[in-house]
């Protein structure tokens, strides 16, 4: 069986501890790579070239949006979804914009 390989993208280490451990409970699913910020992101993302990035849209120096213009123009095969504690119509028309998936 194929994994659906991820490479999660958020700056709180104990929110990422909670995803990691709910996400490696899954037998489909593989974490390939955790970082803290947007920089890390797209470099993991060209190394590691997982399936998936969940990616927080507020990271600290570039942001989840502009995090994912970028890896989508690199990799339009790898699918994005956006992580986000606020409901905020506005930053989910701007994520759907830029390639995010959900």
């Amino acid at each position: 069986m194929n994994k659906v390989r991820i490479l999660l993208v958020d700056d709180h280490p104990l929110f990422r501890q909670g995803v990691v451990w709910m996400l490696n409970s899954q037998p489909d699913l593989e974490i390939v790579g955790e970082v803290a910020d947007g920089q890390g992101a797209i470099q993991q993302a060209d190394i590691l070239l997982p399936d998936l990035v969940l990616c927080d849209i507020n990271l600290p120096g570039m942001n989840g949006l502009e995090v994912t213009r970028i890896l989508k123009r690199r990799h339009p095969q790898m699918a994005v979804i956006m992580l986000t504690l606020h409901e905020d119509d506005e930053q989910l028309f701007h994520a759907i914009r830029v390639g995010a998936s959900a």
